[in-house]
């Protein structure tokens, strides 16, 4: 076997198995689903007219309140946020849902704990204390610099393309070495 075919093989055996590589989002069949790794922190709570759903977006705490028999929003309450050594008033949004500034007392959300609150629900018509805890994930490493579809690559893309770059030069080399031999 010469030098020409050889590299041709190789070229043809890179170029079949670039597909084969692993990539962000790929599909490996019956692995289980997991849950996004940017999921923010929530709880949800019941009592005996009305259940709510916290969400922690940024610096605020997002109350969502429905009627528990009905799941239709409400949105003409009060609500009184009290947390250890804080509390607030939420104020509603106009879209549904209820709005209080994370208050410093709560600390750092990217450092994590549990939270326990005390929400106070009530307008002319119903009132519920419910018991709640947000509890904030610990903040885990970084991703690595150059994550991503060629990761499991040593040197990523830029190895490829100098390998790519080497098997054409080589191919160029060849092509010239046999013009001159022939007659």
């Amino acid at each position: 076997m010469n030098l020409k075919s050889t590299l041709g093989l190789l070229l043809a055996g890179l170029i079949c198995s670039l597909p084969l590589a692993a990539h962000e989002g790929h599909d490996h069949g019956d692995e289980a689903a997991q849950a996004p790794a940017q999921a923010l922190p929530r709880f949800a709570v019941q009592g005996e007219a009305l259940e709510v759903v916290g969400v922690l977006a940024a610096d605020t705490l997002v109350l969502y309140v429905d009627q528990r028999a009905d799941n239709a929003p409400v949105t003409d309450l009060a609500v009184e946020v009290e947390g250890q050594g804080w509390n607030g008033v939420a104020e509603p949004d106009g879209l549904g849902a209820y709005r209080l500034p994370l208050p410093a007392a709560l600390g750092d959300p990217a450092r994590g704990g549990h939270h326990p609150l005390t929400l106070t629900l009530s307008n002319d018509t119903q009132a519920d204390l419910l018991a709640a805890e947000l509890v904030l994930p610990e903040a885990g490493p970084a991703s690595p610099a150059g994550s991503g579809a060629w990761n499991g690559w040593p040197g990523g893309p830029l190895l490829l393309l100098l390998l790519l770059a080497g098997l054409g030069a080589a191919g160029v080399f060849l092509r010239r070495r046999s013009l001159r031999k022939s007659p």
